[in-house]
């Protein structure tokens, strides 16, 4: 959730707040600039995952958990990539590419015509078993000092 917020530190000082000395805080999020999408021409894909980032308050929150947690007091911080893979046509994999294209092109990042072609190129890899698809969640905890 905390792509979606505007002060990630001041949320992630509350969870410290409220949790005892000894406990810990653990917060798991994507960083969207680590997605990836075959086939597709490579500067059209380029922009639609950029403009899918970058729509989120801060798509590239994955990435700075370490420095918030450690930011925030917590010590003993640590992280754990997640990497979600599919290569296949999974229905929720289908559903969110296809909402990509019509947020890369309200942000003018691509017309209408590059994104139905890269959807068509998708669509062809997701039947011939040519597709792939990834993106990288960290997961990232630390402990209140007691």
């Amino acid at each position: 959730m905390l792509l979606h917020v505007a002060e990630p530190e001041r949320a992630v000082a509350e969870m410290r707040r409220v949790v005892q000395g000894g406990g810990t805080v653990m917060c798991v999020e994507v960083d969207w600039e680590t997605a990836i999408v075959h086939p597709g021409e490579k500067q059209v894909t380029r922009r639609i995952l950029h403009a899918s980032c970058d729509r989120h308050i801060d798509g590239w929150i994955g990435r700075r958990l370490v420095s918030l947690l450690r930011a925030s007091g917590l010590v003993d911080v640590a992280v754990e990539p997640l990497v979600s893979v599919e290569t296949g046509a999974h229905p929720s994999t289908v559903d969110f590419l296809r909402s990509r294209m019509p947020i890369a092109i309200d942000a003018r990042a691509i017309t209408a015509a590059e994104g139905e072609a890269w959807w068509a190129e998708l669509g062809d890899a997701m039947q011939s078993g040519a597709f792939f698809f990834s993106f990288t969640q960290f997961a990232v905890w630390g402990r209140v000092p007691r």
